[in-house]
This record gives C-alpha cells, sequence and structure tokens, in this order.
C-alpha cells in the first residue's frame, strides 16, 4: 500500500468527505491503522488540525515504515507540532517531513511551534527534509532552527521561506552553517532579510563546499548585500543555484554578479527577478567569452571627476597637439583606438559628471580584463586627491 495519501485510505473505509472530521482523532485513528503499511502518506489540506497532529504523532513515534510525511495546509498549530516533534525523537524511520502551506490554506506553527521542530532535530538523525515554509515564525523561531543545524548532522534540505525571520535570523543561522558540513539546500525566501542577512551568508559561501542551491529571492539585500555575495562566490566552487532579487540594486551591482556568474570554470545558475536581468547576462558572457586571451585591443578606461583632464589625455594619448585648440569637454564618454608603444588600446573616455556615471557602470570591465587610468588634478591637496583615487578605486572594484 506504498504511497497511498490519506485520502485514499479513509475512501477505502467509506469516509466520503475528510472535512466533516476537521481536528477530530477518530479521523486520524481509521488512517493510523494502516500507517503500519505505508512508507509514504499524503494528508494535504485535509484539516486535521492540532488534536488530528496530536493522534497522528502518538502513532508515528512507534512507527517503523514511514519515510515520508506530507501534512501541507492541515492548520496544525503549535501544540500539534509539538506533539510531532515528541514523535520526532522517537522516530528513525521518517526521512522527509512536510510542513509548507497549502493552496488556500497553511500551518501555523508559530515560533513556539518551529522551536519544538528544531529542539527535536538535535536528537533525530533520520530526517534528511524539512519544509517549514509560511509557518509564521519570526526571529525567535530561526534561532532555535540555527541551534539545531549546529547539532544536526543529517538534515540536507530545509525550506524556510515565506516567514520574518529578519537580519536576526539570517545572522543565527549564517553562523550556524559556519560549523554545519550536511545542509545542501536552503530556502530563505521572503524573510524581510536584509544587507546585514545578506553579508553573514557571504561570509558563509567563502568558506561552506557543502551549499549547493541557495534561496535568498524577495529579499531586500541591497547593494551591499549583494556585493558581498557576489564577492564571496567568487571563491566558492560548491553552489550551483543561487536565487537573488536584483530589482532593487544597482546596475553595477548587477553587472557585478552577472560577470562574477558567467566567469570562467563556473556551472552556477542564478535566478532573478530583475527584467532586464537577461539582457544583461548575454552582455556580460559575451564580454567574457568572446574575449581572446590575451586581449587583442585591451579598453584603457580613463576615470576621474570633471574638469580633472581626462580628455586631454585621451587627446594626447591619441598624438594630438594640445598647443592651440584644447579638447571639447567629453558627454557621456567617447572612444577612440590608439597605439602606445606598438600596442593596440581602445580608449574609453568618461565624463566625470555625476549623471554620466550610469556609463560608467554599465560598460566597466574586470580589472583582469582592462587598464585603468585614474586622473586626478596636480593642484589638488594631497587628502583631496587621496579621496578621489579611493573614490575611483571602489568604483572599479564594484
Amino acid at each position: 500500500m506504498e504511497n497511498q495519501t490519506a485520502r485514499r485510505v479513509l475512501q477505502e473505509q467509506g469516509v466520503a468527505d475528510t472535512r466533516a472530521f476537521d481536528g477530530c482523532k477518530k479521523l486520524l485513528r481509521r488512517v493510523t491503522r494502516k500507517l503500519h503499511q505505508l512508507t509514504s502518506l499524503s494528508c494535504p489540506a485535509a484539516f486535521i488540525g492540532t488534536e488530528g497532529a496530536k493522534a497522528l504523532a502518538q502513532v508515528l513515534g512507534t512507527n517503523k515504515t514511514l519515510t515520508v510525511l506530507n501534512l501541507i495546509g492541515n492548520n496544525i498549530g503549535s501544540e500539534g507540532a509539538s506533539a510531532i516533534a515528541i514523535a520526532l525523537v522517537i522516530n528513525a524511520t521518517l526521512i522527509e517531513l512536510n510542513l509548507g502551506p497549502g493552496a488556500d490554506f497553511i500551518n501555523p506553527l508559530g515560533d513556539e511551534g518551529v522551536s519544538a521542530i528544531a529542539t527535536a532535530l538535535v536528537k533525530n538523525a533520520t530526517l534528511r527534509i524539512l519544509n517549514l515554509a509560511k509557518t509564521i515564525f519570526g526571529p525567535g523561531g530561526a534561532l532555535s532552527i540555527a541551534a539545531a543545524l549546529t547539532a544536526n548532522a543529517t538534515l540536507t534540505e530545509l525550506n524556510l521561506s515565506h516567514n520574518t525571520i529578519a537580519d536576526e535570523g539570517a545572522l543565527a543561522i549564517a553562523t550556524a552553517l559556519l560549523a554545519n558540513d550536511a545542509l545542501r539546500v536552503l530556502n530563505l525566501s521572503n524573510n524581510h532579510i536584509g544587507e546585514r542577512g545578506g553579508c553573514a551568508f557571504a561570509v558563509v559561501l567563502e568558506t561552506n563546499n557543502t551549499l549547493t542551491r541557495l534561496d535568498l529571492s524577495r529579499n531586500s539585500l541591497g547593494d551591499v548585500g549583494t556585493r558581498a555575495i557576489a564577492s564571496a562566490i567568487e571563491k566558492n566552487r560548491a553552489l550551483q543555484e543561487l536565487s537573488l532579487q536584483l530589482s532593487d540594486v544597482s546596475w553595477a551591482v548587477c553587472r557585478h554578479v552577472a560577470l562574477v556568474v558567467t566567469g570562467e570554470d563556473r556551472d552556477l545558475k542564478l535566478i532573478s527577478d530583475h527584467g532586464a536581468w537577461r539582457k544583461l547576462l548575454k552582455k556580460a558572457r559575451l564580454a567574457v567569452t568572446d574575449s581572446p586571451v590575451p586581449i587583442a585591443r585591451p579598453p584603457l578606461f580613463l576615470c576621474g571627476f570633471a574638469g580633472v583632464g581626462k580628455t586631454t589625455v585621451s587627446s594626447s594619448l591619441e598624438g594630438a597637439s594640445l598647443s592651440t585648440n584644447l579638447p571639447v569637454q567629453t558627454h557621456g564618454f567617447a572612444t577612440r583606438n590608439v597605439i602606445i608603444n606598438g600596442c593596440r588600446f581602445s580608449i574609453w573616455d568618461y565624463a566625470g559628471k555625476m549623471e554620466h556615471y550610469a556609463c560608467c557602470e554599465f560598460s566597466l570591465l574586470p580589472a583582469s580584463q582592462a587598464v585603468f587610468l585614474v586622473c586626478v588634478r596636480g593642484d589638488e591637496s594631497s587628502n583631496e586627491a587621496t579621496r578621489q583615487l579611493e573614490h575611483w578605486l571602489r568604483f572599479i572594484k564594484c
């Protein structure tokens, strides 16, 4: 009777409408009579409620055959979750537990219920897949899950999406992952995570060699958190799939991410909500894959604030005489091909005004594929010259 659903079991026993038994122990007793014959039990949106969960947990504790239990959208509360948690401590066969949302209903476990499940994970040594999506918990529940992850060595897939763990919960889980080498898949989508949480997971990705899929979509990591993630995955070779929200970050950071995921020897799938992402990714791929090595005509980018003489430098490199007519100030950017000491360069002269920075953000290549010349006025003070230089170095790095 493998892979039969709870509804089918009930129908075989003459129960036509399971909703009529909402939250009733009698309903679950009818199902649990046959649990010893099942390896998989799916009971989606059957409205078993807290009382039903308690009745099921009583049998689950001693069951020796069930490996998959699906209870999505059953209106199970914290008490029902606590009962299931007690069963998990005893049970030695269950591999997958799904307490996520159904199409119309959820399981409102709350911080208390999620903490109970997390506590059980410390002692449970068989569960591999756990879905706690949209179970209405926040940082409190996340802290309990983090504590469990530091001790648990068997859980490989964890879905915590559509909750409110925020930066506090993200920091705790990220810290726990530094000591966990079992988890392969983590979904934290739509959890109110901000820049601090993004930076915390960047630290994890720099050293973690076990995570293969990470979902941080529908969180506001911002420029700081997203750039940190991008820099971290340059060093990470284990991650195979990453989901990020890029609609609220700058083009420079989007481009940084694009160049990282399309770099040499990368097999990383990036999933994003950004409407222009595909176009940007295509441009990045062309920039990486179509450039010969060594680059036959490397770009030479002239960077600097307005009025520092970038256009003058560009013209002098081109061989123009500057004794009479000074070059006109650049608007947006200008390009020209030159030969310097027998080497061919493509000069990109950027305007230095703030409104033209978007041109720089969109077209700058990584430092390994271009030459950068930062121009600063010679009559500036040393402090001001240093400030300008540091500004453009940061700009180039992003």
